[in-house]
């Protein structure tokens, strides 16, 4: 699983923007709604795409299916206000 998820991570760095990255990551969830490394691609383009407030839906919901957070990182940037723009591209491009 942790491929995965760094995969999905460097398929948003090679997309032009956060906003075809969240499409594509859509699609997939559209044709397999527990696909979680699909859902966290989508709340890392989120991010990226200041959707702050949408990331936090996104990555909640991977959750609810199951009694712990696995093995999900997600970017601190999504649980608090950052203080500005760059700060939160910078924890969503490092994974902090």
């Amino acid at each position: 699983m942790r491929y995965q998820l760094i995969r999905a991570r460097v398929k948003l760095i090679y997309e032009e923007t956060p906003g075809l990255g969240a499409k594509r990551f859509r699609a997939q969830l559209d044709e397999n709604p527990k696909n979680d490394v699909a859902r966290y691609g989508l709340a890392i383009a989120q991010i990226k795409g200041g959707q702050l407030n949408e990331a936090r839906e996104t990555s909640s919901s991977c959750w609810s299916n199951r009694p712990t957070r696995s093995s999900i990182t997600w970017p601190r940037s999504i649980w608090t206000s950052p203080a500005t723009s760059c700060q939160t591209l910078r924890l969503a491009s490092t994974g902090c």
